[in-house]
C-alpha cells in the first residue's frame, strides 16, 4: 500500500485505460497471490523511497522475475544489467528510462534476459542462501564475543 492518490490513479489506469486487461492493480497482501504474481510477471518493479532489507528482488528472482529497481537499502544488490535493472536517482524519469532499458532488452535480446534470470538465481543460489547468512552472523557474533573480552 502507498499513498491513497497514487493507488487510485494506478487502479483507474488498470481499469480505464488502453492497458485495460495488461495491468493489474491487487490493494492487500495475501502470500499464495503473491507468489503467483512473481511467477507470472516477467519485470517486478521496486521504485522504492527506502528499503531496509530487499527481499522482494530475491524473491522475484527465484521466480524468473527480473527485478527492476532504485539502488536503496537492501536493493543495491541487484547488478545493473547482470542480475536485474537499477537506477540510482528517485526521479520518475529514471524509473522510465530503466523500464525503457528493460523493455529494450526484453523485444531486442530475449536471451539477454535469459541470462540476467539465471545470473540472478545462481547469484542469489551462491551468496545469499540461509546457510551462507549464517556462517556469516556466526563469524560477526564471534568477532564482536572477542572484542568485548579484549576490551575487559
Amino acid at each position: 500500500s502507498g499513498m491513497r492518490e497514487f493507488e487510485e490513479s494506478i487502479e483507474r489506469l488498470a481499469i480505464n485505460s488502453p492497458f485495460q486487461g495488461r495491468i493489474c492493480f491487487l490493494k492487500g497482501y495475501d502470500p499464495l497471490l503473491a507468489n503467483k504474481v512473481y511467477a507470472a510477471g516477467d519485470f517486478f518493479i521496486v521504485p522504492s523511497q527506502y528499503e531496509p532489507c530487499g527481499l522482494t528482488d530475491y524473491i522475484a528472482q527465484l521466480f524468473g522475475n527480473v527485478p527492476i529497481v532504485r539502488r536503496v537499502g537492501g536493493l543495491v544488490k541487484v547488478i545493473n544489467g547482470e542480475t536485474g535493472f537499477s537506477y540510482q536517482d528517485n526521479a520518475p524519469t529514471m524509473l522510465a528510462d530503466t523500464i525503457g532499458e528493460a523493455l529494450r532488452v526484453y523485444r531486442q535480446h530475449p536471451h539477454t534476459l535469459r541470462s540476467i534470470q539465471m545470473a540472478a538465481a545462481q547469484r542469489i543460489m551462491q551468496h545469499h542462501t540461509w546457510q551462507k547468512v549464517m556462517a556469516a552472523y556466526l563469524e560477526f557474533y564471534r568477532q564482536a564475543v572477542h572484542m568485548s573480552i579484549r576490551e575487559h
